[in-house]
């Protein structure tokens, strides 16, 4: 939805006016929807707060101790955002326009074959905190093991990508 509103305004020609205010519009529109969501599923379900007593309740929590994971899942998604650009900066700064383009459309497919990725680092960031407050003796080792898997799984990717990269370029660049 934001990334949709952002398309359109840009479009229509209001610029990065058009891509500031769509991102605004599309979180409101999508806190609605979360909203009434919330207000059938907590009809439905009789054990389900309600949303004004969520309300009251978060307004009245202490927001110290949800300060230093917040900023971890905060850190590592503007990591993230640095890693998909920070390379093209680089090599911008060495290469001609054609060059640079070719670079960023290999970089770019490779990214995006590793999106496939994003998805486990997302329930890590939330499976970590809890693992380390409720078992910490078993964090290092769970997180050992996502590790190895999350290599394995990126390697054969990146392998299946590579192999197939000639036939896909082929098609789509001619």
């Amino acid at each position: 939805v934001r990334y949709g509103a952002v398309l359109t305004l840009v479009v229509l020609g209001l610029g990065i006016g058009g891509a500031v205010t769509g991102h605004v519009v599309g979180a409101l529109v999508m806190m609605v929807v979360a909203v009434v969501i919330y207000l059938r599923m907590e009809r439905s379900h009789e054990l389900a707060p309600r949303l004004w007593q969520c309300a009251r309740l978060a307004v009245g929590a202490s927001w110290r101790p949800l300060l230093k994971p917040t900023l971890w899942v905060l850190a590592d998604s503007n990591f993230a955002l640095l890693y998909g650009a920070l390379p093209v900066a680089m090599v911008g700064l060495y290469a001609t326009g054609a060059e640079l383009a070719y670079f960023k459309l290999a970089f770019g497919y490779i990214v995006l074959a590793m999106s496939a990725m994003g998805p486990i680092s997302t329930v890590m960031n939330v499976h970590f905190p809890t693992l380390q407050a409720t078992t910490p003796e078993h964090l290092r080792a769970t997180f050992i093991r996502i590790t190895g898997v999350a290599i394995a799984l990126s390697t054969a990717i990146t392998l299946v990508v590579v192999a197939i990269s000639p036939w896909v370029f082929r098609i789509l660049y001619g």
